[in-house]
């Protein structure tokens, strides 16, 4: 939720251009999104990024992007994956110890399914930073048996697991019974945000994620629509991308369309005013 780093810094050009460590530091790759994606997982990637470039530590972080725009194609989304997976070899060569890889389920599990492959190779210490731990797990013990076999296979090459919440943490435990899961919610960066109490912030509802069907948007205008009624001050803010002309379209014809507005991704300084207006967060 920072501010993201310039593509030059996140792409570490001195760093990529070495890759080991230097003396007793700590080589450390990170796999994920492109950090200018619109995304949660991008967000949380680019403040650890972030912080792992300005915080005093024995780490020397490289990002390496694994995936670009949702939007694009399957050969774009093909191109990135082969690419990244060459630079991390070159970077495993070099000497990275960590391999620090953000994952969601999905097509993301075969794309990130190489790389843990490889850093096993080359014995690569590999910690999984997983998002969406419900929907992983699912994915995970879903499909036919031989598929199934494949995934748990692939979940057992993995040293340490990420996961954001307690809860997170306990649905991968179900299924992860012999490895460490260790819980780092998505950081902020608290200085950019200016606080408010609640008598001070507007009487809106604020939805930040994807406006798609599978965040819960049609369950929340169901919802507030009935509020709508008996708080005549209450607003809804939905912003993201992917389906944002679709429901735009479907609240201009409904009797509340000067109640919801709908906007695409929001980020920066517009981001943290909405966060400061709000008196209820709606985060998918």
């Amino acid at each position: 939720m920072g501010r993201r780093p310039s593509r030059r810094a996140m792409a570490g050009s001195s760093q990529e251009a070495t890759g080991a460590a230097v003396g007793s530091r700590i080589s450390v790759v990170m796999l994920g999104p492109d950090l200018h994606a619109k995304g949660g997982i991008a967000s949380a990637a680019a403040v650890l990024v972030r912080w792992g470039s300005i915080a005093p530590s024995d780490l020397d972080i490289t990002y390496v992007a694994s995936s670009g725009s949702r939007a694009d194609n399957r050969l774009k989304k093909l191109i990135w994956a082969v690419r990244s997976l060459g630079k991390f070899v070159k970077l495993g060569l070099r000497g990275a110890n960590i391999v620090h890889v953000h994952s969601s389920w999905g097509p993301d599990f075969w794309r990130n399914a190489p790389i843990l492959v490889v850093a096993k190779v080359l014995r690569i210490k590999v910690v999984l930073h997983i998002h969406p731990a419900w929907a992983y797990v699912n994915h995970v013990s879903s499909g036919l048996w031989p598929v199934r076999l494949i995934k748990r296979r692939i979940l057992e090459l993995p040293d340490v697991f990420v996961v954001p919440s307690a809860g997170a943490r306990a649905k991968l435990g179900s299924i992860i019974k012999d490895r460490p899961i260790v819980v780092v919610p998505n950081a902020v960066v608290l200085s950019e945000f200016e606080p408010k109490g609640v008598n001070d912030r507007s009487c809106l509802i604020a939805f930040m994620g994807r406006l798609v069907s599978s965040k819960g948007v049609p369950e929340l205008l169901r919802a507030c629509t009935t509020l709508f009624g008996d708080h005549p001050d209450l607003s809804l803010a939905l912003c993201g991308p992917d389906g944002s002309l679709a429901f735009h379209e479907s609240v201009l014809e409904s009797k509340w369309g000067d109640k919801v507005s709908v906007t695409d991704w929001v980020e920066g300084k517009a981001k943290r005013d909405l966060l400061a207006a709000a008196r209820v967060l709606a985060l998918p």
